[in-house]
């Protein structure tokens, strides 16, 4: 995050100067912060700023965040720039309010033109999630009273998956005031009085505070009590000392009631057109999804008294119960066993995210034994899934190049007259290490009968040495795949 054109969170020195990130006279509504270095203007860079890939704590010494998922993500065919770009990131000020981040969405998505028209998957982490449901919510739901949907005007969204997302709050929100991120990040940041007038300055904050029952309990008085910490006599049972650090009661009145806001929308869950979207054919339907992590000690409850905060953990992810990560249903998610800021490191976690972001593929593909699809581009219509009827690739030897080998690939549907060709992504494998890995267009196309032929070739791949030569052709992230190989004998 940049502030006044300098780099106020990412490294160290985010820690050492956290004040910089306070909002005077907060919690209140201010502008967005910028997520990307405002003298940057490369867009390259652009099309890929903005999130926490890397946090750097001393010099050399950087631990990954994000990078890892965007990687994966590539794995599976994404690609965040060029030409061909179907990943985008929304970075955003994450001080802020998430019904003002919400709306910045909209307006995100809505300034892509590589997303006009088109059906969107959301993947959020942590408060994303939070983001993701009001922007569902309030700007994607169907606006006519019966809930019809007028796509593409709403009904876009067709998947959301959380990750660690706190739909009814987390203890860490009331103890990261006090605590920090540490004893060592108290030190670093100067006290625990920065902190407290630094983070209750931020409406976000509040936007996380624990609303279950029995997350926050009272023992002044002559006995126990349970509070509602939306409710502003019950938050003044937290020893913040709101008006030593400067932080404007009415203002957290009115934060307290945008929090009670969010829990209303929580309660309603996100909009049928998500939670029973018809997105696969001969599935069941459903949209909504979500990764929790489990077999992490987690702050659940906190008793409050004699100026003291005492708490309880159970299973979570750290930061996020189990139970808050899921709606209170903690075997309606699939679990992840990383600490929330690395939650999506989790192996089986990656899975399901495959699974999920290309069920469709795969239930039509293993389950159902039918006829394999690709998705076919129109110039004058939206992109359709068509039936193929076969695909093949075939290696050969090119004698232009030494050692020189051309690969030719063939896909045959029944595509419309204004179809444009899938990109095919081409492997060249020698003893099981892969020695060539490309995206090819097609290079023609012909009629066969009622068929349409895409030819792809790509020649001059050089293989030295000698063994077994796989090659694969891919069509779409889950197939279509054909496969061919050779045997090169060692030369005489």
């Amino acid at each position: 995050m940049w502030i006044n054109g300098k780099l106020a969170w990412g490294t160290l020195d985010g820690l050492r100067h956290l004040e910089n990130l306070r909002i005077v006279d907060g919690p209140r509504k201010i502008s967005a912060a910028d997520a990307c270095n405002p003298g940057n203007s490369d867009d390259t860079y652009r099309a890929t700023c903005g999130t926490l890939n890397q946090f750097i704590a001393l010099g050399p010494l950087k631990v990954d965040v994000y990078e890892p998922l965007w990687q994966y993500l590539q794995s599976l065919g994404y690609s965040r720039s060029g030409e061909h770009r179907n990943l985008f990131l929304f970075p955003y000020d994450w001080r802020r309010s998430n019904f003002d981040t919400a709306a910045d969405l909209d307006a995100f998505i809505k300034s892509r033109p590589e997303l006009a028209g088109k059906e969107i998957d959301i993947l959020a982490h942590s408060m994303g999630g939070l983001v993701s449901l009001i922007y569902a919510t309030q700007y994607d739901a169907p606006s006519d009273p019966d809930g019809k949907c007028d796509f593409p005007r709403n009904c876009r969204v067709k998947t959301v998956i959380t990750m660690g997302t706190p739909f009814w709050g987390s203890v860490t929100a009331v103890a990261t005031p006090f605590l920090g991120w540490g004893r060592a990040s108290r030190w670093l940041i100067g006290g625990t009085d920065t902190i407290i007038r630094t983070l209750m300055s931020w409406p976000s904050l509040y936007e996380l505070l624990p609303t279950y029952e029995n997350c926050c309990v009272s023992t002044d008085g002559p006995r126990p009590r349970s509070l509602n910490l939306l409710d502003p006599a019950d938050f003044s049972a937290l020893p913040l000392d709101l008006a030593r650090h400067d932080i404007s009661t009415e203002h957290v009145t009115d934060a307290l009631k945008a929090t009670a806001e969010l829990r209303k929308i929580v309660e309603g869950g996100f909009p049928k057109h998500i939670r029973n979207a018809t997105t696969c054919t001969g599935l069941p339907p459903e949209g909504f999804f979500i990764v929790a992590g489990d077999r992490n000690g987690t702050r659940q409850s906190v008793t409050i008294g004699a100026g003291k905060m005492l708490y309880v953990e159970r299973r979570g992810d750290g930061t996020v119960t189990l139970r808050s990560a899921t709606f209170g249903n903690p075997g309606g998610g699939f679990l992840s066993f990383m600490p929330h800021m690395s939650i999506f490191n989790d192996e089986n976690a990656q899975a399901k995210l495959e699974t999920i972001l290309f069920r469709c593929e795969m239930g039509f593909n293993d389950f159902n034994g039918n006829v394999p699809t690709v998705e076919v581009g129109r110039q004058l219509g939206v992109s359709a899934r068509i039936p193929i009827e076969f695909v093949s690739v075939e290696l050969v030897e090119d004698n232009s190049v030494p050692d020189g080998f051309a690969a030719a690939g063939i896909l045959s549907l029944a595509a419309p007259d204004d179809a444009v060709a899938p990109l095919a992504l081409l492997s060249v494998k020698l003893n099981g290490a892969e020695i060539k890995r490309t995206e090819i267009s097609s290079t023609s196309r012909r009629l066969d009968g009622s068929m349409t032929r895409f030819e792809y070739a790509v020649g001059s791949i050089k293989i030295e040495g000698e063994g077994r030569v796989d090659v694969e052709l891919t069509f779409g992230n889950s197939g279509p795949t054909a496969t061919d190989h050779i045997t090169l004998l060692a030369k005489p």
